[in-house]
């Protein structure tokens, strides 16, 4: 396998971790990417790719608070990005975190006012969120 060869020859390269977890998600190997992911945050803890990556894979084996939490830290990285935000707002609202899932989407709407998801979504949010 290539990406297992990249890894065994470069196995502290965040950049090869990463595309190596991708690989793994791809062929449904959740944990197995969990797993390089982590290592690769512990090398890089500012590496916004293996962040968003994790929570990825963690909601995929469906453990929603390491998954919010590893988006969160993407977050940190980059405040902006309408993506994560919108995969957060996605687990907020799965484990009933409705305050920060309406929350979430109005940051989306904030950033891109024309974001047909969270647009699609406020109307939701608002009459789920905690009075």
């Amino acid at each position: 396998m290539v990406y297992a060869d990249l890894v065994r020859r470069w196995p502290h390269d965040v950049e090869v971790l990463t595309l190596a977890a991708q690989h793994r998600m791809t062929l449904a190997r959740y944990r197995e990417a969990i797993d390089l992911l982590r290592v690769a945050r512990r090398i890089d803890p500012h590496a916004f790719h293996a962040a968003d990556k994790l929570g990825f894979a963690y909601q995929k084996v469906n453990e929603f608070d390491k998954a919010i939490a590893a988006y969160e830290a993407a977050r940190q990285l980059k405040p902006y990005d309408t993506d994560v935000l919108y995969d957060l707002q996605v687990l907020y609202r799965r484990t009933s975190r409705h305050q920060e899932a309406y929350d979430v989407v109005r940051a989306i709407l904030t950033i891109d006012p024309n974001h047909s998801g969270a647009q699609r979504l406020l109307p939701y949010a608002e009459r789920n969120r905690p009075r």
